[in-house]
């Protein structure tokens, strides 16, 4: 978490603040939020990827919610709306082409926020390459493969049983 930042930048491309994320990017994250939290520190923010709406239910404290677009070349996102002070048990629902938000405590995003940048430590890094096994190999090496006389195909001997007929 520490590693992870969103920085904030207004029309002009000027620095205008940053906030320290936690990436909810697994279910359990997701599912959770930050519900049940008793606060939000000013600084933190929640981002959630891929997400069009948000729902504040069982929440106790109210959130600011940065809605923003697809990533241009210079690693600024658009910030396309910013729903402001959304009370617990309430929903909030970005805009069209919202690729994802950002949550954070009630109050501090600032009104000429024009886009964000978002560097991940935790979610950006290439996934590993997971090969499947060859399932030739895995019915090679597992299971016995015979074949009888009216030329079907039996697994194990144990088809043949069944069927009535021995091979």
């Amino acid at each position: 978490m520490a590693d992870s930042e969103a920085r904030l930048f207004n029309a002009t491309g000027n620095n205008i603040g940053s906030y320290k994320l936690e990436v909810m990017d697994t279910f359990w994250k997701r599912f959770m939020g930050l519900m049940g939290r008793p606060e939000m520190p000013i600084g933190d923010a929640a981002l959630f990827r891929k997400c069009s709406s948000i729902h504040m239910f069982f929440m106790k404290i109210p959130l600011d919610v940065i809605w923003y677009g697809a990533a241009e070349p210079d690693g600024h996102a658009p910030v396309l709306a910013v729903s402001r002070a959304v009370k617990p048990w309430q929903l909030s629902f970005g805009p069209k082409h919202a690729q994802g938000c950002l949550e954070v405590a009630a109050g501090t995003v600032p009104m000429n926020v024009d886009s964000i940048e978002i560097e991940t430590t935790s979610s950006d890094r290439p996934k590993a390459a997971v090969t499947p096994p060859d399932y030739r190999d895995v019915v090679r090496d597992r299971i016995q493969v015979t074949r009888c006389a009216d030329s079907q195909t039996h697994l194990g001997g144990a088809a043949s049983l069944l069927h009535g007929h021995v091979c």
